[in-house]
């Protein structure tokens, strides 16, 4: 797996699920972390600038073959590799997202202290005879108070393959990774004339200082070693680095853990054990030149019974 570091010069934004109507919307939330998609649409892109092919070359197919191999089809939703990430380097740690099916006891405690050690507990699959033809039931028992699920939290690499199941571990809010800023201005036409009276509100985020995101790829790319990538909405870019990065191992368990948001569809549908809120994406399509059908995400820190995406690695057992 060949590493990449990536620091955004400002903030980033990757754009939800909301219509952006004039009169019905007024604001864009942002989806983080983005789903897989975005990130191969970055990577594409910067093969093709540093191999100098414009997009109508592209678009026509007057590319090589072995680049068209790899890039993938215009209309190809995958390219020829494949990517897990993003998740998060800070120092010399690195973080995924927590499993849903972990949890710790509630507590009248912030958020922000969110970032200390706690005991996990795992959500466990029972046989109920009384349902037939549905899955097993999970439950969770904590000591003394109730269960709280850890999806939406972070903890190190390391973490995860810890050998002493019954230490506590430290885990993580976003906060300690990034921040969700706001920025307003002006809405425009399909003619780019302002629209009198009429604002729109985007909702960024902004990476921690000594924060970077960290994705992985399969297959070394035709582009430099270290360099510049454009990646979601806004012409947002940051600069690249090849890196040393985590290695995920073996387990065995028949779990495995999402690092980004996975599509819902019938397989992930059939085979999710544990996840949060579905959250909701489109995009635009640069080739047609319109909009991407909205679909539904599980989020980041999902667990499924089956590798459904390379987004999953195996999830190792904690007793």
């Amino acid at each position: 797996m060949i590493w990449y570091k990536i620091k955004p010069v400002d903030t980033l934004f990757f754009r939800g699920g909301e219509t952006m109507n004039m009169g019905i919307d007024h604001g864009a939330s942002s989806l983080f972390p983005p789903p897989i998609s975005v990130l191969y649409g970055a990577l594409r892109t910067t093969i093709l600038k540093q191999n100098e092919i414009s997009f109508e070359e592209y678009y026509t197919g007057r590319i090589p073959n072995d680049l068209l191999m790899l890039v993938g089809k215009p209309e190809d939703a995958k390219p020829g590799f494949s990517l897990i990430g993003p998740i998060f380097a800070k120092n010399d740690d690195f973080f995924i997202p927590a499993p849903y099916m972990w949890y710790k006891e509630k507590s009248r405690e912030s958020e922000e202290k969110m970032d200390q050690h706690i005991k996990v507990y795992v959500s466990r699959s029972i046989d109920y005879e009384g349902i037939k033809g549905n899955k097993p039931i999970r439950w969770v028992k904590t000591g003394e108070g109730d269960p709280e699920s850890l999806g939406g939290k972070w903890m190190k690499v390391s973490d995860l393959y810890s050998t002493s199941h019954t230490e506590n571990i430290p885990i993580f809010s976003s906060s300690d990774f990034y921040m969700h800023e706001t920025h307003t201005g002006i809405a425009r036409d399909k003619a780019g004339r302002v629209r009198k009276g009429h604002l729109y509100s985007f909702d960024h985020i902004r990476l921690v200082d000594d924060v970077a995101l960290l994705i992985g790829i399969d297959t070394r790319l035709p582009i430099e070693s270290s360099g510049i990538i454009f990646i979601g909405a806004e012409k947002r870019f940051a600069s690249y680095k090849e890196v040393d990065g985590p290695e995920f191992r073996d387990t065995a368990t028949g779990l495995y853990l999402s690092l980004s948001p996975i599509e819902a569809h019938a397989e992930t549908n059939n085979t999710v054990v544990a996840t949060g809120k579905i959250q909701y994406v489109g995009g635009w399509d640069l080739r047609i030149g319109f909009h991407k059908p909205m679909k539904g995400y599980f989020p980041a820190g999902s667990v499924f019974s089956r590798a459904v995406s390379e987004q999953c690695i195996e999830l190792p057992e904690r007793k």
